[in-house]
């Protein structure tokens, strides 16, 4: 059975889980600039119709009032998460039962914050989009972090798998941050059809969305700036990676099942594969049905869930290394 507190740090992960999700939902469904201004949405903290009538006479009411509630939804459900956080800091300060995790977590928040209003005022500068998508990332596995087992025993040194799993985590963050930075570009669909691009195995391409370029006040970044190749060689950059980062995990995982490990390792270990499996899979049905919002959220969700996977699985390792392992 759960005590009420591994209750509460798994509520906060899945809460924080499905902040992100909403997140890319809004990103998706073009609802980032659903409320031109911050922290209210075109002057009130709740959106009407009357309201958004008043300010875009010209536009659709009802389409703008939909983008208005899915963002400011979000912000609401940001909000209780940042609050929450901040309250279990200093419940934890008044009892004096400091925790650093908590004090990083609350610094974390102030900062998300921030990525969150200048995402509006910057009108979707990518470079901000990704930093807001890394900060709740950032926010959701340090409370992972948190249901993880502490126990008494000593640290054992570390060994060729945990350094193999501090590998297989940096690439599949920076996987992440290629779906982000792609995302943020709009080049999901930069490259239709599977496993060619737009019927060429490696189509004409510039790397153009690798540079970061200044932001500018007086433009709008919803829809992305990048030329159609720049956006391919995003699109087919993410692909690559997604084909190393499988290679890579599917091979570890290999060579961990073929160690004597604990029961829990290895239902992480099935458990990771099966997310990766999924993964690729989403993936895949993104192009070849052009990004339908369901598939897209879901793939952005279990991207997620496939990164806290790996983290588990190296604290899993490092606190119950496999059997004949040299140090």
């Amino acid at each position: 059975m759960l005590s009420n507190k591994s209750m509460m740090s798994y509520s906060l992960v899945l809460l924080a889980w499905v902040v992100m999700t909403v997140g890319a939902y809004t990103r998706l469904t073009d609802a980032g600039l659903g409320c031109p201004d911050w922290p209210g949405c075109y002057g009130q903290l709740i959106p009407t119709s009357a309201t958004i009538d008043t300010e875009l006479p010209t536009t659709t009411t009802s389409a703008n009032l939909t983008k208005a509630w899915t963002e400011m939804f979000h912000r609401y459900l940001a909000s209780c998460l940042g609050l929450l956080i901040i309250l279990i800091t200093l419940f934890q300060w008044y009892r004096r039962q400091n925790n650093i995790i908590y004090w990083l977590l609350s610094g974390l928040v102030g900062i998300q914050g921030l990525l969150g209003m200048w995402t509006v005022t910057w009108q979707l500068y990518p470079l901000v989009v990704l930093a807001h998508l890394l900060g709740g990332l950032s926010i959701t596995s340090l409370l992972w972090y948190q249901t993880m087992p502490k126990t008494e025993q000593p640290q054992t040194k570390n060994h060729w798998p945990y350094y193999a799993l501090t590998i297989g985590i940096s690439l599949a963050l920076l996987q992440i941050i290629l779906g982000g930075w792609l995302s943020a570009n709009y080049a999901a669909l930069a490259c239709t059809g599977f496993p060619t691009c737009n019927g060429f195995w490696w189509p004409p391409m510039d790397w153009q969305g690798l540079y970061i370029s200044l932001p500018s006040m007086t433009t709008n970044y919803d829809g992305g700036i990048l030329s159609a190749q720049a956006r391919v060689g995003l699109h087919m950059l993410h692909r690559l990676g997604a084909l190393f980062l499988a290679t890579y995990c599917i091979t570890l995982a290999i060579f961990l099942f073929k160690r004597p490990q604990k029961p829990a390792t290895k239902r992480w270990l099935s458990l990771m594969l099966a997310l990766l499996l999924l993964q690729i899979m989403l993936g895949i049905l993104n192009v070849i049905t052009l990004l339908p919002i369901t598939i897209a959220v879901a793939h952005h969700a279990v991207a997620t869930l496939f990164f806290l996977t790996l983290l588990r699985i190296q604290w899993q390792i490092k606190q119950h290394p496999p059997l004949g392992n040299s140090t």
